[in-house]
């Protein structure tokens, strides 16, 4: 794990030997309870990972408009793909490595 820590922060993430743009990284900060402590674990992709994402799906989202607006038939079609594919992509790469992660995660904790 590689990260970085704050006053009452903590952002880590796996570290791996390749490029992989869908790596979420684990933000965790420390909350004070009656019994201890409790550590509170968010997962997000990575800024320009989002950023990337973002222009993807309103791109393409863009381009279903204006094809809808045309009718243009089965070339009408392209763009949805496209839309479907970014979509799925994001989703199937971070949830597959979150697992990884949490496990990890779990081991540092116990």
């Amino acid at each position: 794990m590689l990260g970085i820590a704050s006053a009452n922060e903590f952002k880590a993430h796996r570290s791996i030997g390749y490029q992989n743009s869908f790596l979420p990284i684990a933000i965790m900060c420390v909350e004070p309870t009656e019994n201890g402590s409790r550590l509170n674990v968010k997962l997000r992709m990575q800024k320009y990972t989002i950023g990337f994402m973002v222009l993807w799906l309103s791109f393409t989202f863009f381009a279903i408009v204006m094809f809808a607006l045309k009718a243009e038939g089965l070339v009408a079609l392209a763009p949805i793909g496209m839309f479907c594919f970014g979509y799925i992509l994001m989703q199937t790469c971070f949830w597959y490595e979150v697992p990884k992660i949490k496990s990890i995660l779990q081991g540092i904790v116990q």
